[in-house]
């Protein structure tokens, strides 16, 4: 879903500004076009698999250790919405 794209937009984009100090750094790392970078960084890319690990070998990283970071704020959210529902 949308949501997820931008979940993982928020947290690549979190960890590629601690190591890099440019997209473009970043996107030559990770042997990917800065165009999709930038896509993938707006959530509006769908990422592939081996798109992914190439951007987690860049981010020194693995993709499950991206999908637990996700999943936390994922749950945090729902969290958080439960409460200003009441």
């Amino acid at each position: 879903s949308k949501e997820i794209l931008e979940k993982l937009a928020t947290e690549i984009q979190s960890r590629y500004q601690e190591r890099y100090p440019s997209k473009l750094e970043f996107s030559y790392s990770a042997d990917v076009d800065e165009r999709t970078i930038r896509r993938i960084l707006k959530g509006d890319q769908n990422i592939s698999i081996l798109l992914l690990h190439q951007i987690c070998l860049a981010l020194d990283t693995s993709i499950g250790e991206l999908f637990h970071s996700i999943k936390k704020a994922l749950v945090i959210h729902a969290v958080f919405l439960k409460i200003l529902a009441r």
